[in-house]
């Protein structure tokens, strides 16, 4: 891979980016890293250009870490909702098995106990019957 040489601007002071990411990606990072500081700066006006640039790393660290809990969290809810699909489709079938029985059962009977009670969503994946929904 090519290295690629970018020149950026923190708190006024020119550093060398070297990577082998694009120059626009390489100096939106400068870019972020001198919002950073100059914000920690201005709250602070006392704070040396170190201390400054720890707490930036300080913050740095914890945005980095926020995200990473955002993702595993995104990804443990996109795993819930593939098994809870993948258990509402071996459910459907079993549902559709039981209508099919219900409906060569005895007649009238055997449908009016299953429409007499229709279901109500709940949220959040529960269901209740229209009974108990009242």
């Amino acid at each position: 891979m090519e290295k690629r040489k970018c020149i950026i601007k923190i708190c006024g002071k020119e550093y060398t980016l070297v990577g082998t990411e694009n120059q626009d990606y390489l100096t939106k990072i400068g870019d972020y890293i001198n919002d950073k500081m100059l914000r920690v700066m201005r709250s602070n006006n006392e704070l040396t250009i170190e201390a400054s640039a720890i707490l930036t790393a300080i913050n740095v660290a914890d945005d980095y870490f926020k995200q990473i809990d955002t993702a595993d969290g995104l990804r443990k809810q996109i795993a819930e909702y593939i098994n809870k699909d993948a258990n509402t489709e071996a459910g459907d079938s079993f549902e559709i098995d039981e209508i099919e029985e219900l409906s060569q059962g005895d007649g009238a009977d055997s449908t009016s106990d299953v429409a007499s009670k229709p279901e109500v969503q709940a949220g959040a994946g529960q269901s209740k019957t229209a009974k108990d929904a009242k």
